[in-house]
């Protein structure tokens, strides 16, 4: 019967393990830039105190020029629009962002580091709600 596990991070960037005295730990890795590799070892250890240690290689590759692993909402880029941005539709290199007075913002995001309106459409009213026609769908 196994009484102890050991979760240990040999190499690469300092990653955040919780978890790590049970048979299944969770790892938090860091941003990183560039392709970067990371070894652990877990050492399991039973009753009789007989031990074995296995080691296992993880390489984290960039999805996004100078981004990898992105966990969360992660700011890379912004564009300001002259009202206050509140419901945005996603359709290939465009955000379609609605901007209240302003109507709707059409904004190229083909390069997600400086996005650059490129037009707008002008509701007559305040611009509040976008229709996806992909999802069938109000957003709000």
């Amino acid at each position: 019967m196994i009484s102890q596990y050991a979760w240990q991070q040999l190499t690469g960037p300092t990653v955040d393990i919780t978890n790590s005295s049970l048979d299944t730990a969770h790892f938090q890795f860091p941003l990183v830039d560039a392709p970067t590799h990371f070894e652990f070892s877990l050492n399991v250890t039973d009753n009789e105190g007989l031990s074995h240690v296995q080691t296992v290689t993880l390489s984290l590759q960039p999805i996004l020029e100078g981004y990898t692993n992105l966990v969360g909402p992660v700011s890379i880029g912004f564009v300001e629009t002259s009202q206050s941005a509140e419901n945005v539709v996603v359709h290939g290199s465009y955000a379609y962002v609605t901007d209240g007075e302003n109507g709707v913002q059409i904004v190229d995001i083909s390069s997600p580091r400086s996005p650059q309106i490129v037009s707008f459409v002008d509701t007559l009213d305040r611009a509040l709600l976008l229709w996806d026609n992909r999802a069938r769908e109000v957003l709000r």
